[in-house]
């Protein structure tokens, strides 16, 4: 929270190895009791810093682990614009 540069952690591998476990839903969950004790021990705004930090690496957890770039659909590519012809002004 602090972002003093000492936490070395990975916390995406240690996630993965429980995958099979974990589901996205379970974020949510465990996003309501932290936000319920954060509010319950400490200053609101210390609560809302902390929270809205959790709901971050919440997102980024579950996108690490869940989202997958192979599992979506190509997306089409978008016409190009039409060339603008030359008028009389361009060749003044």
């Amino acid at each position: 929270m602090l972002t003093s540069g000492r936490y070395k952690g990975q916390p995406v591998p240690a996630h993965m190895k429980h995958r099979d476990r974990i589901t996205p839903a379970l974020f949510g969950r465990w996003l309501t009791l932290w936000a319920n004790t954060t509010d319950e021990l400490m200053a609101p705004d210390a609560a809302a810093a902390l929270q809205a930090k959790a709901a971050r690496i919440a997102e980024s957890l579950k996108l690490a682990m869940f989202f997958r770039l192979d599992d979506q659909p190509a997306p089409k590519p978008s016409p190009r614009p039409a060339r603008p012809t030359a008028t009389a002004m361009d060749n003044a």
